[in-house]
């Protein structure tokens, strides 16, 4: 059976997140595999892309994921942009407004981000990944919004599940590298021994 996660933050969008239970992948791949960049077959991704759509109820949207690749790049999407010509590009965000067409992304235990301002009716979907964030791939994602003249304030946000502390372990000069960013970054760090979580 699917299991579908949702935000209290994102109640006036259809929107989920979801685990990988419930599909009909087989193998490394169990279950709930949506990634075409994968050995799995073609006909086991669709059908899971059609358990999400149907748990979501749009399945007769047309749901765009981008070329994610740990990037701090977005796609924009309006009513003239070609879908197949950007398809490729690399990009760990992808922005929206036009109706019928959904967005999403996929994380393994990176983390998955969606917003929504239903004034302007923009919805974003942001793979945030260590690397996509470190360089910047959440204000690069807003910035171009407000660029445009959305009120990023408006923005309703909600964070989906992701890698836990008890699973993911760095060293010092990950650390180092987030401080020197930022110096507010360690607080976010915790020290155990010889490694951070």
């Amino acid at each position: 059976m699917i299991k579908m996660f949702k935000s209290k933050n994102l109640q006036s969008v259809k929107h989920g997140f979801f685990g990988r239970s419930g599909g009909v992948s087989t193998g490394v791949y169990s279950s709930l595999n949506l990634s075409e960049n994968t050995t799995d077959s073609k006909a086991n991704i669709y059908a899971n892309m059609a358990l999400v759509l149907d748990a979501l109820d749009i399945s007769s949207q047309k749901v765009f994921f981008p070329n994610q690749q740990h990037t701090n790049k977005s796609v924009f999407i309006d009513k003239e942009t070609d879908i197949d010509k950007i398809r490729h590009m690399p990009a760990d965000a992808v922005i929206t407004n036009v109706d019928g067409i959904g967005v999403g992304i996929l994380t393994a235990d990176c983390s998955p981000i969606l917003a929504y301002e239903s004034e302007s009716g923009f919805i974003l979907a942001i793979h945030a990944g260590w690397k996509g964030a470190l360089s910047g791939v959440c204000e690069n994602a807003l910035n171009s919004l407000e660029d445009i003249g959305v009120n990023i304030k408006k923005f309703s946000v909600a964070i989906g599940p992701t890698i836990s502390t008890k699973c993911y372990e760095v060293k010092i000069d990950f650390v180092e590298a987030f401080i020197k960013t930022d110096p507010y970054f360690e607080n976010f760090f915790i020290k155990k021994k010889y490694r951070y979580i």
